[in-house]
Formats: C-alpha cells, structure tokens, sequence
C-alpha cells in the first residue's frame, strides 16, 4: 500500500484524493507529505541562501570595481584635511590649538585604507575639478559655464591670465582691482551652488595657476600639479607619492614614484620611471586613467562596460530574489497554485541564469584578469584588484549554484504544488469506525 501511495504521490495527486484503504495507507501518506516538505523547504531555504549571498556579493564587487578609481581625481588628502580642519580656520596657523588639531586630522589619514590605494598613473590634482563645466550648476545665477559665450568661469580665468602677462603698471592695477571685484573676492561666489571650489580654483589661479591640461601645456618646477602629502606642521615624514609627467597623447598627468622600468638591480630611487616604451604595461594602465575623459582606450572601455555589467547582474539578482520570496510567501498559504508557485520559480531561475552570463561573458573575469596581469597600481591598490579578481569568480559561482536551485524548484513546485501548512486529511470511514 506504501509503494502504491508514494506512487500516486510522486504523479501529483494530494493525499485528501487517495482512496484510504487502512491505517498503514494513511500513515504513508502523511509521511509522503511531510518528506515532501522537507525536500521544498531545504531547497528553498538553500537557493534563497545563496541568492542572498550572491546579492551580497554584487553589491561588493560593485564597490570593488569604483575603488579602482579611487585617488585618482583632486587631491583626496588635501580635501580630508581641509575639512577636518573647517572648524580651525580662524586660529594662526602657529597657535598651539591648531597644531594639536591638525597633528590629529592627519593621523586620521594614515589609518584610512581607502587613501593607501594608490594607481600608478592619475590625473592632474585639478583635473574635473576647476574646469567650467564641473564647477557650474543649473541653479547658479548669470552664465557661469561656457555656452554661446564665455561663462564667468572661463572669464575669470582669462582676467587672470591677462593680469599676469600685463607690464604696464597703471594697466595691471586696474586689472588687478577687476579680478578682486568677480574673481576672488569673499563675496564673488557666495551665491554659487560650488563656491567652496570656486574660491580654491580661483585662489590657486591667482598664486601658481590651476594645474588642468586645458590651461597649462608643461609640467611646474614646484610639482603643484600632482598630490602633496599632507604632514604635521613643520614634518616631512610622509613624501609626495607622485611626479608630474607629460605625453604627447594625453598631455599632464601624475605618475608613481614606484612604478619604474622593472628588472634593474638599482634601487627604485634610481631607476627611471615607467613610459609607452620601456613597461609594456604602461599604455594600458595610462588608458584605465583615461586623462582626457574621453573613454577611448581600451582599457576604460572595459572598466565602463564592466561597470553596467556588474550594475546589470545585481538588478537580475535583485528581481529574482523578489521573485523567490513571492514563492515563499506563496508555500506559507493553503491554496495550491502550483503553476502560479512553478512559474515564480521558473522566472527567478531565468534571471540568475542571465546574471550568471553576465557575469561569465560580459568581461567581468577578462577585466579583472588583465588588470591583476597589468599592476596599475602600488602594493596595496593591486592587492585590492586581486581581491576583486577573486571576488568575480565567487560571485559567478554563487549566482550559477542559485539558478541551478531555482531550476529544480520549478518542477517540484508544479508537480507538488501544495504548500507547506497542508490541509489536514479527513479520516476515512474505516478510521472513524
């Protein structure tokens, strides 16, 4: 009888049909029932286990793939500083409380490992940062960026300029008296959405000029184009990591100390730093920088293609995940809905699927892969992209573990659609008897 009820089970029909001839069937049944759970809840709970954990980790390798970008724009150091430091402004820069506060805020910058990822080609610490069109805004009044004309911006630049080359004495006031009036004055940008970064472009114009490839065609003898390592007051403990370089390709750019010709016995103080001939690596890492901003090499081609990829998978994720747990809240109800329950099922296996070959064919593996084999990056940046490296594979397993849980819980669900919380059998007229 046992043999008979697992039988008629297994083809889809539900204890309540089955026709009770004695006790032994009806306890089979229930057993049959309750091993049928079983076998839905362990498949459920490990597909959602590794959905989750497939979320999880889209969501970090999407994080993995910007830090390749981190240091790469301003001066991050500077910036942090600065900021720690706002509430100090007013105190001489010799009184006792704004070195004590300023020892502090740069302690705090050796304990960031963000700011120990360094790439060993960036660009100019003013690049994206004091051009037109990142400093202006919709919101802001007049023309600030340059349109049909030239925009405020541009224009104070350009006074700037003028300023400078002027000889003529009488000449030069009156342009001096102009650029302090729009230019630097504490009230010139006050009602700018970025006049925090309007004052410090137009400040560092005005004393050594910005350091942007749209402004300057050679490298400054005072190395301001690059990042300063930023030291307690009076302390040189901590030296500049990078030195301004130019190419007849992409003009200024900033490159690590350490990233030399590799294969000398001297010291990397002594051997000359890396370039389109002597590192065969050099031009992909100069193109993962992408100085112009044009994305046209092809190694940011891929970062970006890489970037929507790995966006693309986590949305995936993101639905089919929406759809396993409609699956669940629809096993905790009496009613049966097994095509209802095997379509769910069949709809979160096909997305995991789709993000499995994202993951597998988008170039997210040959990305990391070039990348760990290029070492753009110092000791600690390129252990990040190895990490990365390893993180796209785990993601890909994960995504193709959980899709494959999802395919087995399509045809289980039809053909055993009933939920968990069964309906209780009646008892048959020989058990009442």
């Amino acid at each position: 009888e046992c043999v008979e009820v697992l039988l008629r089970l297994c083809s889809g029909e539900s204890c309540s049909r089955l026709p009770s001839s004695g006790t032994s069937a009806g306890f089979c049944c229930r057993h049959a029932t309750h091993a049928k759970a079983a076998i839905i809840a362990s498949l459920v709970t490990l597909t959602f286990a590794f959905d989750s954990a497939g979320l999880v980790f889209c969501v970090i390798l999407q994080t993995r793939l910007r830090d390749m970008r981190a240091n790469s724009v301003g001066d991050v150091e500077k910036t942090l500083v600065d900021e720690c430091m706002r509430d100090f402004e007013g105190l001489a820069a010799e009184s006792a409380i704004y070195q004590e506060n300023h020892r502090l805020c740069v302690e705090k910058l050796e304990g960031m490992d963000r700011l120990r990822w360094l790439p060993s080609v960036r660009l100019a610490v003013d690049e994206r940062i004091c051009e037109p069109q990142n400093l202006c805004s919709d919101s802001d009044p007049g023309h600030c960026a340059d349109g049909e004309t030239v925009g405020d911006v541009q224009r104070c630049y350009n006074l700037i300029n003028q300023y400078k080359a002027e000889r003529v004495h009488t000449r030069r006031a009156e342009l001096l008296d102009t650029v302090e009036q729009r230019c630097i004055g504490t009230e010139s940008w006050s009602q700018y959405e970025h006049r925090v970064h309007l004052d410090y472009c137009m400040w560092k114009h005005m004393k050594v000029g910005v350091c942007m490839n749209t402004m300057r065609t050679n490298c400054p003898a005072d190395n301001s184009c690059c990042p300063i390592a930023q030291n307690h007051l009076g302390a040189t403990a901590r030296p500049n990591q990078y030195v301004c370089q130019k190419s007849p390709l992409v003009g200024l750019y900033c490159q690590h100390r350490d990233y030399v010709v590799p294969g000398s016995n001297d010291t990397a103080e002594n051997r000359p730093l890396c370039s389109d001939v002597s590192c065969p690596s050099f031009a992909w890492c100069r193109d993962l920088a992408d100085v112009p901003g044009l994305c046209l090499g092809e190694a940011c081609s891929e970062y970006q293609r890489c970037l929507d990829v790995a966006l693309a998978a986590l949305v995936l994720v993101v639905v089919a995940a929406t759809a396993e747990l409609l699956y669940v809240a629809m096993l905790c109800r009496r009613a049966p809905r097994q095509m209802l329950k095997g379509t769910a099922n069949a709809v979160a296996a096909f997305l995991k699927l789709v993000a499995y070959l994202l993951c597998t064919a988008g170039g997210l593996q040959d990305f990391t892969d070039e990348a760990v084999r290029h070492e753009c990056f110092n000791t600690d940046g390129n252990a990040r992209v190895a990490h990365a490296q390893r993180h796209v594979r785990t993601t890909c397993l994960l995504l193709l573990i959980a899709a494959a849980g999802s395919v087995c819980l399509s045809p289980l669900s039809v053909r055993w659609g009933s939920g968990l919380l069964g309906v209780p059998h009646s008892k048959s007229r020989y058990q009442r008897a």
